[in-house]
């Protein structure tokens, strides 16, 4: 299959979309993989194979394309361009990826020139990039060339992230003790867990609480929104879950028939014993229960049953989100690495 359609050169670079390209993909992958692993601590590289099932589902939340920057045939850069389609309408996410021979050659500028023009030609001007860096470097990432990339470019720093990690397994004895030590705080309320998004009542509940992550949760000075809720949304992801061969485990806490609070985990097939702490959240009425931690306590019960060859979970906390950072402390979590987040409004 042809690429969709090749951009004009600048200067000796190429510019192709390979989104549907089953070949260009695997050549864009192979600068993606070896720029997201140079360099990183605890990379976070998707498989091929996540990536290019998530090219054969037309998910109405997003549109993601993936963009080679190819001089003489060969792939120097890889970078993508999302596009959210029910929110965020001004805004897009950049990520430029310089295979490590090709750096220092301004691959990456022009690669990012373009994808800031694929932004512009969508009508978007607030573009969101990240920068994965070290524990011990500044929480703004000064000094880090990826991040001093972005500053020059015109990116400012909005918020600062640090990477968690905890080991499991966790002793059973120790997460009882610590689950009958707060039992008391939450009394009244239920607690359960699903295999998957849960019952369809359940999921919609869900997602009504996690749209307005983005404006609870502190983002620092990034310019986010509520989300919108979307059932048909919500359907087609559960389905790109499933053809990335990701499973979620759900836990959800209930005042009567309203869900209050959950917490996401998700394992996927091509990442190992990994598990991604997802989205942990309690309705702003209900804090103060020791919701969050029993929901995450939970959460890892269910998991250890599902998946008890896991050997870690990864979660990233706000510098500033002094409440979930405590929470984890209490589990055991500890920090690993950082991550920044960047944001340029176009002119």
């Amino acid at each position: 299959m042809r690429p969709q359609w090749v951009w004009p050169t600048v200067g000796d670079v190429e510019f192709i979309d390979v989104t549907q390209d089953e070949a260009g993909l695997r050549a864009w992958y192979e600068a993606y993989s070896a720029a997201g692993r140079h360099g990183k601590p605890h990379p976070m590289v998707w498989a091929f194979a996540e990536i290019l099932a998530a090219t054969a589902i037309d998910w109405p939340r997003r549109k993601l394309r993936h963009i080679s920057a190819v001089v003489d045939g060969r792939v120097v850069a890889a970078g993508s361009i999302s596009f959210p389609q029910l929110d965020h309408l001004v805004h897009a996410a950049v990520e430029v990826f310089v295979a490590p021979a090709d750096r220092g050659r301004g691959y990456g500028s022009a690669l990012l020139a373009h994808l800031e023009g694929m932004a512009r030609s969508a009508g978007r001007h607030i573009i969101a990039a990240e920068v994965l860096h070290a524990l011990d470097d500044p929480a703004d990432a000064a000094g880090v060339p990826d991040a001093e990339f972005a500053r020059r470019h015109g990116y400012k720093f909005g918020l600062g992230d640090v990477m968690r990690r905890l080991a499991l397994p966790v002793s059973p004895d120790f997460l009882t003790d610590l689950a009958d030590s707060i039992a008391p705080a939450h009394a009244g309320y239920a607690i359960t867990s699903h295999y998957g998004s849960g019952p369809a009542d359940i999921a919609y509940k869900v997602s009504v609480l996690d749209a307005s992550l983005t404006t609870e949760a502190p983002m620092g000075e990034m310019s986010y929104e509520a989300e919108a809720v979307d059932v048909e949304s919500n359907r087609i992801g559960e389905q790109l879950l499933a053809a990335q061969r990701r499973s979620r485990i759900r836990t959800v806490a209930m005042w009567g028939q309203e869900v209050v609070g959950y917490c996401d985990t998700v394992r996927a097939e091509y990442d190992g014993n990994r598990v991604w702490q997802w989205g942990t959240q309690v309705h702003r009425d209900h804090r103060g229960h020791r919701l969050g931690l029993a929901l995450k306590i939970a959460n890892m019960r269910a998991l250890a049953q599902a998946y008890p060859e896991a050997d870690e979970i990864l979660t990233f906390n706000a510098e500033v989100n002094t409440h979930m950072i405590a929470v984890n402390d209490q589990l055991g979590y500890v920090p690993v690495a950082r991550l920044a987040e960047f944001e340029k409004h176009l002119v």
